[in-house]
């Protein structure tokens, strides 16, 4: 997935299947900015030991 928003429009956001994803949501109060992200976690098998 690997995708991310940012609005500031009185919308919904939202992201569906994160599965072994991490998802953060970001609001500034004052600005009334918010924003979501779905970021992928690398590859166990690729880290060097």
């Amino acid at each position: 997935m690997a995708e991310y928003y940012v609005t500031h429009n009185p919308h919904i956001l939202a992201s569906f299947g994160l599965g072994s994803c991490v998802g953060v949501a970001l609001y500034d109060k004052r600005k009334r900015i918010g924003g979501l992200a779905h970021i992928m976690l690398p590859d166990s098998e690729a880290i060097v030991r």
